[in-house]
């Protein structure tokens, strides 16, 4: 359908073409985007001319099989929602590490170690050197036991912690989702047309 042809259905048409723009249309569109944005977590990448794949977890890199920004309750993925006015779609999701995943970025946090703190940092120190409750751990460490025992020993008071998250896009512009979006413009249109030319 080309421009002209659209623009005849409009002359034709008016009222039926808005109705469908405030109403019919952005309810279709809403629930293509939501989908469109869902399948990027299935694809462990953004679908914007072509997949662009999400950097590997380093979960993923110690043999788990569990896809970035996945868990057992897929929250961040099943978050996304779709918030509609007449004329118009927003795709949102409220959670509040949503945009750091999405756009990447660096987080600073400086927690307050607690007794409890440091009782978790002992207890994993042993889990990871594989010694019992009330053993002693060896001098030659794994490394990540050290990280635990340094963080149960140390003086300091507040940790200042640095993160930089890779951006794992998931909600987006996208070349594809343009598409869908146009389809089901079309399709409406030509519904609207087929109407009008049978009367």
């Amino acid at each position: 359908m080309d421009a002209k042809q659209i623009a005849n259905i409009i002359a034709r048409a008016p009222k039926q073409v808005e109705a469908a723009m405030r109403d019919e249309i952005p309810r279709k569109v809403a629930v293509v985007a939501k989908n469109h944005f869902m399948h990027n977590f299935d694809e462990s990448g953004f679908v914007d001319g072509g997949l662009r794949p999400w950097k590997k977890t380093r979960r993923q890199e110690a043999g788990d099989e569990r896809k970035p920004l996945t868990s057992q309750r897929d929250h961040l993925m099943n978050s996304i929602d779709v918030v509609g006015a007449p004329g118009q779609v927003t795709v949102v999701n409220p959670v509040p590490y949503a945009r750091i995943h999405n756009e990447g970025g660096t987080i600073h946090s400086q927690p307050t170690i607690t007794p409890k703190m440091r009782k978790m940092a002992w207890a994993k120190a042993y889990s990871v050197a594989r010694v019992s409750k009330g053993g002693k751990l060896p001098k030659d460490l794994p490394e990540e036991a050290r990280k635990w025992r340094a963080l149960a020993l140390t003086k300091k008071e507040k940790l200042n912690i640095k993160i930089k998250m890779p951006r794992r896009q998931f909600i987006g512009e996208s070349k594809e989702l343009h598409e869908k979006i146009n389809q089901v413009i079309i399709n409406k249109l030509k519904e609207i047309s087929n109407g009008i030319n049978t009367r």
